[in-house]
């Protein structure tokens, strides 16, 4: 990214806040409060995550040959030295489940394709295979084709998000069974599949009216319908809270402002690289403090308190390690430099 998306840079650290947030557990006493920050608010994150990707990498991909598997290789290992990170931590999970110890090698192996081994890092293979099947489908599917199989796939997942309104009948029933064998529909075909789409239909067709048209106004309207959308689900909560339909207008109007914004600065790639290393560490100092609290006779650690201190560790781990990296890079340098000869 350059420096004409620092909006999108800001935006890109201020979802990874978020993403802590949903993380740190309950926040307020109140039930409408907790559902607006971490079921409204909190929830724009990863869709604006999963477009921002969706958007570059095909800006990518039509300017670099062969961008695919340099994309995908790139993004398998940050996944797979993370998913090593997070080992123990699976592990710990795992034996939380009746399944004896020689299964542990299919279980991790199912973890790594599907869930992660830790909660944050389902992103990736979601995000992958969303990525390869936009790019497969695209070669014969129109735009058109392509959002209405993907609504149809982001319909089933919602079935999460609305269960409790399908209990008891056929659909709910057929969701149960899959639940019980795969635990979530958050993954790449039913939530991280529409989201890449967006990412690449509004980099193909951003000049056009609809993108470029009455920008406030849609926002507006798109909020009060996801405010709506809101009040059905609050009434109603299913097994959880990731699917809600609106996100499929508000989200990529939220990322048109976003890129279409003339604001500049010259320092946000700061944030970019700390958005990034943010989501990937906060689990670690999150599960380490709570842990930490709750063995000193602390019951329940959680909420404003966790968070904060989650946040403060993560931000001041990350810039003592890049001072350090930087430091000895200007060292390196410095050596590497030949004294002049008189």
């Amino acid at each position: 990214m350059k420096e004409k998306y620092s909006g999108l840079d800001i935006s890109q650290f201020i979802s990874s806040i978020l993403i802590i947030f949903i993380h740190s557990g309950r926040m307020f006493e109140n039930d409408l409060a907790q559902f607006i920050l971490k079921s409204g608010l909190c929830r724009i994150a990863v869709p604006l995550f999963l477009i921002t990707n969706g958007y570059f990498y095909r800006k990518m991909s039509l300017s670099t040959p062969n961008y695919h598997p340099i994309y995908v290789k790139r993004q398998l290992k940050t996944y797979l030295l993370w998913s090593v990170v997070y080992l123990p931590y699976g592990l710990q999970m795992l034996s939380n489940f009746n399944i004896e110890a020689k299964y542990y090698p299919l279980a991790l192996i199912f973890a790594l394709m599907y869930l992660g081994v830790c909660y944050h890092l389902w992103y990736f293979p979601a995000l992958i295979f969303a990525i390869w099947l936009v790019e497969k489908l695209k070669k014969y599917l129109s735009y058109k084709l392509l959002v209405v199989l993907a609504l149809i796939f982001y319909s089933f997942g919602a079935l999460e998000t609305y269960s409790s309104y399908t209990r008891g009948t056929a659909l709910g029933q057929m969701f149960d069974q899959y639940k019980s064998i795969f635990f979530t529909s958050k993954n790449g075909l039913f939530f991280a599949f529409i989201f890449i789409l967006l990412g690449f239909i509004i980099h193909d067709f951003q000049q056009a009216k609809i993108f470029k048209q009455h920008i406030l106004v849609k926002l507006i309207i798109s909020i009060f319908i996801y405010c709506l959308e809101g009040k059905v689900i609050f009434n109603n909560q299913g097994y959880d809270k990731n699917f809600i339909f609106s996100l499929i207008i508000l989200v990529p109007i939220i990322f048109l402002l976003i890129i279409q914004s003339k604001f500049k600065w010259n320092k946000s790639w700061i944030l970019r690289s700390y958005s990034k290393k943010l989501f990937l560490l906060h689990p670690m100092f999150l599960e380490i403090i709570k842990m930490s609290i709750e063995n000193s006779g602390v019951e329940k650690f959680q909420g404003f308190p966790l968070f904060l201190s989650t946040l403060s560790s993560c931000l001041a781990c990350i810039f003592i390690v890049d001072k350090i990296i930087s430091n000895s890079i200007f060292n390196q340098r410095r050596i590497k430099i030949p004294n002049k000869v008189n």
